[in-house]
């Protein structure tokens, strides 16, 4: 029905664009755009709260976002059409490292945590793949946000041990960096 419709116009191709899906089964994919729920944002909408729940991961089919980190939500980055964000919650991390903010109208697909995991239970493939990013994702999260405590990195923004604010936001975005998926 709805999901068919929306496979039929979004084929795997285009998750294969991204480095957090490329090389990834044909299968696999399949299963993961049957999985897919659209969610279409106006400009200046909030998608993801630092600090909250997160319970999905969104694969900005169109569009802009920008990546805003602490209590004065400092814009750290634009990501653009193709790029992957929230995919943290997918492996266990679900407090969300940032706010993440629609720069215009955005068309995301998203998937569910638990969609998503039952789906790696039966390709253990690419669930070895996913476990091994999930792992050199957190530890990257882990060192650039000061190895601990506050894991969205936003109170105490530029004052850890003593950095300069400048220092603190070129390590957010440097982890920022590390984490988004460009379309190559």
């Amino acid at each position: 029905e709805t999901s068919r419709r929306i496979c039929n116009a979004f084929r795997h191709e285009c998750l294969r664009k991204s480095p957090f899906f490329a090389e990834r089964s044909t299968n696999f994919l399949e299963l993961v755009i049957q999985e897919l729920e659209v969610e279409l944002f106006q400009d200046g909408t909030t998608i993801v709260q630092q600090g909250d729940q997160g319970e999905k991961m969104y694969f900005l089919y169109c569009g802009e976002v920008d990546v805003l980190v602490g209590p004065e939500e400092t814009k750290v980055a634009r990501l653009q059409s193709g790029s992957v964000f929230g995919e943290m919650a997918l492996f266990g991390q679900q407090k969300r490292a940032a706010t993440v903010r629609a720069a215009g109208f955005c068309d995301c697909r998203v998937i569910n945590h638990r969609a998503f995991n039952g789906i790696l239970r039966r390709y253990p493939e690419d669930r070895a793949f996913f476990a091994r990013m999930a792992e050199e994702r957190g530890a990257q999260l882990q060192q650039l946000s000061g190895g601990g405590g506050d894991k969205a990195g936003g109170s105490g923004q530029g004052q850890q041990q003593g950095k300069k604010p400048a220092a603190g936001l070129r390590q957010k975005m440097r982890m920022v960096a590390a984490l988004r998926a460009p379309v190559a």
